[in-house]
């Protein structure tokens, strides 16, 4: 999951004060959560990273597994977290060599998750 995100290109080009001023929203994350990158910060960048691509109906493992790309394998383990936490913390019991179902990869972010 590390090198997925690092991929991405997660943690250092996402700018929080700029992702919440572009939104014209305001930064609850910090205010809630402090200035320590949350899984809340990376559901965000994914949220950027997936519209950019033009790909707003699916999951970054859907989009992935289209482009039958190396990271998109069958995973080996669930990985259960609060988005409160860091990524590093998340998963921190997880083998870096282990695919891993983690739903900030499989969800798709774009989407309304109550919506049928």
């Amino acid at each position: 999951v590390f090198s997925t995100v690092l991929a991405l290109g997660f943690p250092k080009s996402y700018d929080r004060a700029r992702m919440f001023l572009d939104a014209h929203e305001t930064d609850w994350i910090t205010a809630d959560y402090g200035n320590e990158m949350t899984g809340y910060d990376f559901v965000e960048f994914l949220k950027t990273w997936i519209r950019k691509s033009g790909n707003e109906k699916w999951s970054l493992a859907e989009i992935w597994l289209a482009q039958k790309h190396k990271q998109a394998q069958m995973a080996q383990v669930f990985v259960s977290h609060i988005q409160s936490q860091t990524l590093e913390a998340t998963m921190r019991h997880v083998p870096h060599d282990v695919p891993a179902w983690l739903d900030y990869l499989i969800l798709r972010q774009c989407r309304s998750d109550f919506r049928p």
